[in-house]
């Protein structure tokens, strides 16, 4: 008979509920620290670890390591998204306490595996050191496209300040600026080794689309992570925000543009895709065809990049689904 554990965890500690088939709690809730002498002794508190289906929240960085001493030692384990969990509390009449949530955690996964065994596979931690280690360098690289289009803002800013001392504070932000494009080479340079080092499957499929990159095939694979998780192609569009978002009211309609919602890394190398794959002028190559067909209608040529971004979206989704 399978158990069902639940977890809620905090910085420095989470809390563990275990309950059976039955919803009947197996053992009283606990809490453990957050390290390895805490997972260490929730497994020892755990009657049949390999019998155990285990479910947390999404927590950026403080599950990371639980889920790597528990994702092994498990039957299964699962990352239940925050806006289903938030559903599924609403059916309960309950108070907010950690014991609780760590309850109501353990209860989903029960529910689940009864009723829709095929949204619990779809959330299974599938752990991999090789795309974790891409997923933190796609982060850094994140970061530092921030910090880089901030600091080209202010610069342009101080090219018509009042102030006498605007050129000297210019050149500082100027040399800060060449350093942190150094920095973005050196992190590109890591994105490119860790793609290389991925024996998978799915980075070649991405990776054959034109225009697509290691930058735009490490985002994929940490943003997109299963395919399945989509129903459609049109699912994944919403998804990064990569469709036209109608303004209309009565009888008025503004003109449509991108959603803005969406993973913003994603979006930015989605669009440096479709420029790039549109460069390649052959009667061959759909990416231009559909470019120069939009731009015919008298279209600019955003909203054309625009309609490439959403084709090449297209084409992800049907490398990796079939």
């Amino acid at each position: 008979m399978p158990h069902f554990l639940g977890l809620d965890v905090a910085k420095d500690s989470f809390v563990a509920a275990l309950v059976n088939e039955a919803g009947e709690l197996v053992a009283p809730v606990a809490t453990f620290s957050n390290n390895a002498e805490g997972f260490a002794a929730l497994l020892a508190w755990l009657p049949q670890p390999a019998s155990t289906i285990g479910m947390c929240e999404p927590t950026g960085v403080y599950n990371q390591h639980l889920k790597h001493a528990l994702a092994a030692a498990l039957e299964s384990l699962h990352e239940l998204n925050a806006q289903t969990l938030k559903q599924f509390a609403f059916s309960q009449v309950r108070t907010k306490t950690d014991q609780a949530d760590a309850l109501l955690i353990a209860d989903a996964a029960r529910v689940l595996r009864l009723t829709k065994p095929e949204k619990l596979a779809k959330c299974r931690v599938a752990l991999s050191p090789d795309r974790e280690n891409l997923a933190l360098w796609l982060a850094e690289h994140d970061r530092l496209r921030a910090a880089i289009a901030m600091l080209r803002h202010q610069i342009g800013d101080l090219d018509h300040h009042a102030a006498s001392d605007a050129p000297q504070v210019q050149r500082r932000r100027q040399r800060e600026l060449q350093h942190l494009l150094t920095e973005q080479k050196q992190v590109l340079r890591k994105i490119e080794q860790a793609c290389r080092k991925l024996d998978d499957v799915q980075a070649r499929l991405v990776d054959s689309i034109p225009g697509i990159g290691p930058l735009s095939t490490a985002a994929t694979l940490v943003v997109v992570r299963d395919v399945s998780r989509f129903r459609s192609a049109d699912a994944l569009k919403a998804y990064l925000g990569i469709y036209p978002r109608r303004n209309q009211s009565g009888k008025r309609e503004k003109r449509s543009h991108l959603a803005r919602h969406g993973n913003a890394l994603m979006r930015h190398v989605l669009w440096n895709a479709a420029k790039a794959a549109v460069m390649v002028k052959h009667p061959a190559n759909p990416f231009r065809e559909l470019l120069e067909r939009f731009l015919k209608k008298g279209r600019s040529y955003n909203y054309a990049i625009g309609a490439v971004c959403r084709k090449l979206v297209q084409d992800i989704y049907g490398v990796l689904k079939s």
